[in-house]
């Protein structure tokens, strides 16, 4: 029995552990799912309060400065008021007084008997002094103590039907109220006369400023619009300036390259004078083009000066006269071997072949030949006379094997 009731108590003990844990289970899984909600509009409410924070101390900026400013004022209408009241007691205590000097007054006036009237005469002398016209009436109230009790009392009477009080020292306070609000008004009057007079000042100095800026603004408007108009001027000077330096740029780099072409091809000429195979002629053109390309135009410059100077050098000691010679020599040679040549190769053309008449060369006059030799020849006639040689040479090689053979 008692291993039952250990094993009850034991199973009750778990089933209670087994609740705890459930229970346990299920608030975290509530909070776990209230996190995950929080989490999804963390976002935004992070985005909230960084918005509210920024208003509110956007707000408490602009409050701060009004908060200094009330605090100025506080202090100021502190200091104000314990004037006020310090002149209100003063006034207060001053009235007091004169109060009670003429309530002794009065009652000084009951008591005193009533005195006689003055004789006649002296009545007449007083009517007839003017100076003594103020103190005569003064004598006469001072003399009638029971009118003066009188008027005090019918002034008393209209006291109480305005102010609508019967007692007296409600009455004097009231009147002693009014006269201190009296005497604030006319102070805060005062204040306003001054603080209108500062204003009426601040506004004349705030005129003559105003003028004097608008006077400054038109001042530097009027510069600003000369300088612009300046710097407007030069920049369309500098513009034209611009497109005169480019079109006279254009200009110099198409001398520039009319120039190099110029000389490039003085250079070619000069580099192939002597060259006479085509063979050769072409292997020179094809390294005078790889040198030229990797020359400037001063530096191409100065070889065709070295080559022109090498040239003349070498032209002096040509003879003209002697080349010319030479040229009409083998002219000469080469028509006389035309003509010896001609009728064996009309017999050796077939009778059909047509024969075309060849252009008959008259002989030149001696005329014509002094001439000629007193003239310069052209480039024409030098071209002429160098084919001519050529040929005479090329026929020389030609017989000269045809002989071997």
């Amino acid at each position: 029995m008692q291993t039952i009731r250990l094993t009850e108590n034991k199973i009750e003990k778990v089933l209670l552990k087994q609740s705890e844990a459930t229970h346990i289970g299920q608030t975290y899984s509530a909070i776990h799912n209230k996190l995950k909600e929080e989490s999804i509009t963390y976002l935004t409410t992070v985005d909230a309060l960084k918005v509210e924070i920024e208003r509110c101390t956007r707000k408490l900026n602009e409050l701060r400065p009004i908060y200094e400013d009330a605090l100025l004022i506080r202090d100021k209408t502190k200091t104000e008021l314990q004037r006020h009241e310090e002149l209100f007691y003063a006034h207060r205590k001053r009235r007091e007084l004169e109060i009670g000097s003429m309530r002794r007054l009065v009652e000084a006036k009951r008591e005193k008997p009533v005195p006689q009237k003055m004789p006649m005469f002296e009545q007449e002398l007083r009517k007839l002094d003017v100076e003594v016209i103020g103190e005569e009436m003064e004598e006469e109230t001072a003399s009638e103590p029971q009118n003066r009790l009188d008027y005090y009392a019918l002034v008393h009477d209209q006291l109480k039907t305005v102010t609508g009080i019967s007692d007296l020292k409600e009455i004097v306070a009231r009147i002693e109220g009014q006269q201190e609000t009296y005497a604030q008004l006319d102070e805060i009057r005062q204040q306003n006369d001054h603080e209108l007079k500062q204003l009426k000042m601040k506004r004349k100095k705030l005129r003559e400023e105003l003028s004097r800026t608008r006077t400054n603004f038109e001042d530097t408007k009027m510069r600003q619009e000369e300088l612009q108009k300046e710097q407007t001027k030069l920049s369309d000077q500098m513009r034209n300036r611009l497109f005169e330096t480019q079109s006279e740029l254009k200009r110099v780099q198409s001398l520039e390259s009319r120039v190099r072409v110029t000389i490039e091809h003085l250079h070619n000429k000069l580099m192939m004078v002597r060259i006479a195979s085509k063979r050769e002629r072409a292997q020179s053109a094809s390294a005078v083009r790889d040198l030229v390309m990797g020359l400037s135009t001063h530096e191409l410059l100065e070889r065709c000066l070295e080559l022109h100077t090498q040239l003349e050098t070498d032209l002096e000691d040509y003879d003209l006269a002697e080349e010319n010679f030479r040229m009409t020599d083998a002219l000469s040679e080469c028509l006389r071997t035309r003509d010896e040549y001609r009728p064996t190769v009309e017999r050796r053309l077939p009778s059909y072949a047509a024969r075309i008449g060849g252009a008959a060369k008259e002989p030149p006059a001696a005329e014509d030949n002094e001439s000629s030799e007193n003239e310069v020849p052209t480039r024409e006639a030098l071209k002429q006379r160098s084919k001519l040689i050529v040929e005479h040479a090329k026929r020389k090689v030609l017989r000269g094997g045809r002989r071997r053979s």
